[in-house]
């Protein structure tokens, strides 16, 4: 099999391109319309990406994915579900366990309908996630706001069917981007 690229471009009229990697040169062999591909991952055999706005009824951001065949091709397009949020802008995937960041609503999902909204009552900041990703013992997930300049830190309970943000254990992130001495809140 050829080496594949996954380019996704999001733009109007964009989509996600497949390209073949033959004697140093790309060659196109797929393009896909879609929505604004904002970000895209691939996890056992499947390309997920979050769409910008897919939806005629509201802003939300979609997920959608494609099954990948032998030969690295695309198809078996899935519906796309929503994000619950505006401006999907990262999404984690594991076994098909789907988290998504929400860059303008400020929240994240854990796909499809786990949904954890960040706010802090002691600053007027609005939050902005904007990465999502699972440590390595599984045992925690961590979300970076952007806004409210802190990593939180989220406890996966029963496989991920429930998040449980430990207020003891959110970082706080400096304007210098250096996480300060006892910095957790």
């Amino acid at each position: 099999m050829n080496k594949k690229i996954y380019v996704s471009s999001c733009c109007e009229n964009g989509g996600i391109y497949v390209f073949d990697i033959k004697n140093n040169q790309l060659e196109q062999t797929q393009f896909i319309p879609v929505d604004r591909p904002m970000y895209t991952v691939i996890d056992n055999s499947k390309l997920y990406a979050i769409l910008r706005a897919p939806f005629t009824d509201n802003e939300n951001s979609g997920v959608i994915s494609f099954d990948i065949d032998e030969n690295g091709n695309l198809y078996n397009r899935k519906d796309i579900s929503s994000t619950l949020g505006e401006c999907g802008c990262h999404l984690y995937v594991e076994n098909d366990d789907i988290y998504v960041t929400n860059y303008i609503s400020g929240n994240i999902i854990k796909c499809p309908d786990k949904l954890v909204q960040h706010k802090d009552e002691n600053v007027i900041k609005e939050a902005h996630t904007h990465f999502v990703g699972i440590t390595p013992d599984h045992k925690y997930l961590l979300v970076t706001d952007l806004g409210l300049d802190k990593i939180f830190i989220y406890v996966i309970i029963d496989f991920g069917k429930r998040l449980v943000k430990d207020s003891n254990l959110c970082i706080r992130i400096s304007p210098d981007l250096r996480i300060p001495a006892n910095s957790n809140t």
